[in-house]
């Protein structure tokens, strides 16, 4: 639980990566895509891959309109 918050803290919130999927509008794949070729980091806690939420509203701002 300590580990989750520092990271938490440290990356402005941690969101399951099923939920950036939703937030940045595409596939839960393609999310798998962007965590395996290093565009965006991942640390599992409970059994579940969250993301930065700072990395996932920053890729978001980047390809808004592609």
């Amino acid at each position: 639980m300590r580990e989750f918050k520092r990271i938490s803290k440290l990356q402005r919130g941690l969101v399951p990566q099923s939920a950036a999927a939703t937030a940045l509008g595409v596939s839960r794949q393609r999310v798998h895509q962007l965590v395996t070729e290093g565009t965006l980091n991942h640390w599992t806690f409970y059994g579940m891959k969250w993301l930065s939420e700072n990395e996932v509203v920053s890729f978001a701002k980047l390809h808004r309109g592609e």
